[in-house]
């Protein structure tokens, strides 16, 4: 409470108002002054000391200058009491600066006071109005910071009253098309297309606040999915509803694909020949599918949760090896294909094939193991038997061999007899005969039968020429004639050769044989050969 003072005052004609002058100039809540025209105080009320710090004899006598803020002071004499004698009157807003250093904001309006009898005065009334100022300042501030916030938001921002858009933000323009000042004025369903509205303004009307789904509606008529969130709030003196819309199409379309690769990747995993496990680093299954019960007898149930090593139908020893292919696969070592025997309910063992792979994060990190198995029970079985087969089979190709063999032996011994027979018991006694006297006609004869002859043992002559590939076709005829016990002589003379070239092929036939320069008779060394 401001402690009444008494103040006085100038002396001003009209003696007849000076109480009641007096008494609102004390009690009156404005700022009251009067100055000369150099704008030096000759009175205030006492609202200006208590709002400016300043005691009544602090005040007066000074020029008002001195208490306006440093900035502004030049233009109380350019500006303010020029106008004063220009046009008689002056308004505005001035800042003023209080005894403890605070600035206050002051709107004046004051008037030149002309008298006969004494010099014009100054008076004047201010009022306070530093808080409107500062709230002023904060509702554009906060008016600023609101525009930044939902310009800079990926979201459409609409501020709507009684369902009409008063502003929104840039992406609101973008996200529907429009250009920005085409959304002011606009319902709140136009944005919305058909078969939303009425979910929408059920939505708006109701104040329901919290997030639902609709179809919005560009300008140009295309849809897109968006979620809807509004809330009722008081803006700029008035009660709105603030409606963020936020665009999940693109989000749908990929909740739907990956809705559909989930399908087809549990009917692929459901229907899969393979039995499918699906386990984490730990060794402990995450799914399963069905192949288990078709082909072990356990339900998903029975197995989902556990380690590899609770599985009931591993041996322990299927169960470490299980166990050392994962760490090997952990430990970003390649693991080849391998088998592990599995015990089902019926007792029967199987044999199954196992492929496994890591699934990786997107760091790389290993976080899952999907493990393929086959069973491959009946293919070992196949193959156990296709090796028992061809051991047999080996054994009777061992066996036909043996017979070959024999065969061969049996055929090259028969060759022998029979060229031995013909050359020994045979050919010396035809050759007797064709000695003797005998006519013409006869030596035909003998010779037809001396040819016949040795084309039957041609075939054993066989051997000499396999066995000693580089003897020509004379020198196999010339040891033909020499195991036929005939002379170098006997043998140019049937061959129609001089005897020096017959003994030119005995040489060359020795050397062929490994046998020239030995005393080895060549008669006898080729009558060893067959």
């Amino acid at each position: 409470m401001v402690k009444e003072t008494t103040y006085e005052l100038p002396k001003i004609s009209n003696k007849a108002l000076e109480n009641s002058y007096w008494d609102l100039f004390n009690r009156v809540s404005e700022l009251v002054m009067i100055h000369d025209l150099q704008g030096r105080l000759l009175s205030v009320n006492p609202a200006v000391s208590q709002l400016s710090g300043y005691t009544f004899e602090e005040l007066i006598g000074q020029s008002i200058d001195n208490f306006i803020v440093p900035k502004t002071r030049h233009l109380f004499r350019d500006e303010y009491l020029r106008d004063i004698v220009k046009q008689g009157y002056a308004e505005g807003v001035v800042i003023f600066q209080a005894k403890d250093g605070s600035d206050y904001c002051v709107e004046y309006r004051t008037f030149l006071v002309k008298q006969d009898e004494s010099e014009p005065y100054v008076s004047g009334f201010g009022r306070d109005i530093t808080e409107r100022i500062r709230t002023e300042k904060e509702l554009r501030d906060n008016e600023e910071r609101y525009r930044a916030l939902a310009d800079a938001s990926f979201e459409a921002v609409f501020i709507s009253e009684n369902g009409i858009c008063i502003n929104a933000n840039q992406t609101a323009a973008e996200m529907f098309g429009y250009e920005f000042d085409e959304l002011i004025g606009i319902f709140g369903t136009d944005v919305i297309a058909p078969e939303s509205k009425e979910l929408v303004k059920q939505n708006m009307l109701s104040g329901y606040e919290k997030p639902y789904e609709a179809i919005g509606q560009r300008k140009d008529g295309t849809t897109f999915q968006v979620e809807i969130r509004g809330k009722m709030t008081s803006y700029q003196g008035k009660t709105v509803r603030i409606t963020v819309v936020h665009d999940i199409d693109k989000s749908k379309r990929m909740e739907s694909q990956l809705r559909e690769s989930e399908k087809k990747y549990r009917q692929i995993f459901e229907l899969s020949p393979e039995l499918i496990v699906l386990s984490d680093i730990d060794g402990h299954i995450l799914d399963i599918n069905e192949r288990l019960n078709d082909w072990l007898g356990y339900s998903p149930q029975e197995v989902i949760g556990k380690s590899l090593l609770d599985l009931p139908f591993l041996s322990n020893k299927g169960k470490s090896k299980a166990k050392a292919k994962l760490s090997q696969r952990l430990a970003g070592k390649k693991v080849s294909p391998y088998e592990i025997g599995f015990y089902p309910k019926s007792g029967e063992k199987r044999i199954g094939g196992i492929v496994a792979n890591p699934i990786r994060n997107e760091n790389g990190e290993i976080i899952q193991v999907l493990v393929m198995i086959s069973d491959i029970t009946e293919r070992k079985q196949a193959e156990q038997e296709l090796k028992k087969k061809t051991q047999n089979l080996e054994e009777v190709n061992t066996a036909l061999k043996v017979l070959l063999e024999k065969r061969e032996s049996d055929k090259t011994e028969l060759g022998k007899n029979v060229i031995l027979n013909v050359t020994e018991l045979i050919m010396p006694y035809l050759q007797k005969l064709k000695i003797k006297n005998s006519s013409d006609e006869e030596k035909v004869y003998f010779d037809i039968i001396e040819s016949n002859l040795k084309d039957i043992i041609s075939p054993f002559m066989h051997n000499l020429s396999v066995n000693f590939t580089k003897l020509s076709p004379t020198e196999i005829q010339v040891i033909d004639m020499i195991k036929q016990g005939n002379t170098t002589k006997e043998i140019a003379k049937m061959m129609n050769l001089a005897t020096s070239t017959v003994d030119t092929h005995r040489n060359h036939i020795r050397k062929k044989l490994g046998i020239k320069n030995q005393k080895i008779n060549l008669f006898t060394f080729l009558s060893s050969l067959t």
